[in-house]
């Protein structure tokens, strides 16, 4: 159900949320992980900082590059904090490894401020992502419009964002069948008479593309012709090679931001890409959390993120 109140209105809530007079700020050091792992855990930071009437700060200790990425607002110089109260949050520590009822809160929060109280929690999280990987650089920017002009973006009337997660998630979780995402987006296309579609596809598969293409006869599937793809543990190979982790660091931020210019996201539930991009999609459309298509890895049926965290599914899907 989309919102009867402007998605801007809950981000400058939160903006102003975060901003108001505290003596106190929350400091977040955020170990390496994969890209959106951490852009993810920068979320939660955000949230916890909210709940608590804190500043919020942070220091991303990994060779990626997420603020020169995206222009994150929320964030405080912790100079701001020097005749404050500093409250040191770990991730691992205090999210993670802490029992399950406070890990599920936290990875998956009510909203903390008044001016949401009638959110869902999903779509409050699509404000916090908004908040933090909703406004690409200058730089994230050309990267993107480059990107939309190669494939000729403004010619379709609609776009639907496919992200296949492969590389090293079948450690955690099965790979899901390309057969599963090309159902979802079928019934898309069903409920779409008459649209010119492009179905948007981010992938670390080389062998992606054409998978899909050739199972989707009369419909354009596009990625960036230019990506590396290495098909991998993307965090373990980039975090002695700083040169390779800008590089990864952008293709990342492009794809999460290109998702979320989608009309509907598609993808694994266990995967960040597809839960990021998915968010600022739900953002960008009012906060219509059915846009967000995630799938269950085990089964290939509709799934969410937040079933991971002891959330019951029936509860999570419209």
């Amino acid at each position: 159900m989309a919102s009867e109140k402007s998605p801007d209105y809950y981000l400058q809530a939160l903006i102003k949320a975060n901003q108001s007079d505290s003596k106190q700020t929350l400091f977040h050091r955020v170990e390496h992980g994969g890209f959106g792992a951490i852009t993810s855990r920068l979320m939660t930071g955000l949230n916890i900082s909210l709940a608590l009437d804190s500043n919020y700060s942070f220091l991303i200790d990994s060779p990626y590059v997420v603020e020169g990425m995206f222009d994150i607002g929320v964030k405080q110089p912790i100079e701001v904090a020097q005749h404050q109260e500093i409250i040191e949050w770990n991730f691992l520590r205090d999210t993670w490894n802490a029992p399950p009822q406070i890990k599920a809160d936290h990875q998956y929060p009510a909203c903390p401020i008044e001016a949401g109280a009638d959110l869902t929690r999903h779509q409050w999280c699509a404000v916090l992502a908004k908040a933090i990987c909703g406004t690409p650089s200058a730089f994230l920017n050309t990267e993107i419009e480059r990107l939309k002009n190669a494939i000729h973006w403004d010619a379709y009337d609609l776009h639907i964002g496919l992200h296949i997660r492969r590389g090293d998630k079948n450690t955690e979780c099965p790979y899901i069948p390309t057969e599963a995402y090309l159902s979802q987006i079928q019934k898309l296309l069903q409920a779409n008479p008459g649209k010119k579609v492009l179905v948007f596809l981010s992938s670390d598969d080389p062998e992606a593309l054409g998978h899909v293409r050739a199972r989707l006869n009369g419909v354009d599937v596009a990625w960036d012709e230019t990506e590396a793809r290495y098909n991998n543990f993307n965090a373990g190979m980039v975090a002695s090679n700083p040169a390779l982790a800008q590089q990864e660091s952008a293709t990342a931020a492009k794809n999460i931001s290109l998702l979320g210019d989608c009309d509907y996201v598609i993808g694994m539930s266990h995967a960040q890409f597809t839960w990021l991009g998915g968010l600022l999609a739900v953002f960008n459309h009012r906060l219509d959390a059915s846009r967000h298509i995630m799938l269950d890895p085990h089964t290939g049926q509709r799934g969410h993120w937040a079933a991971f965290y002891g959330f019951p599914l029936q509860t999570l899907l419209l």
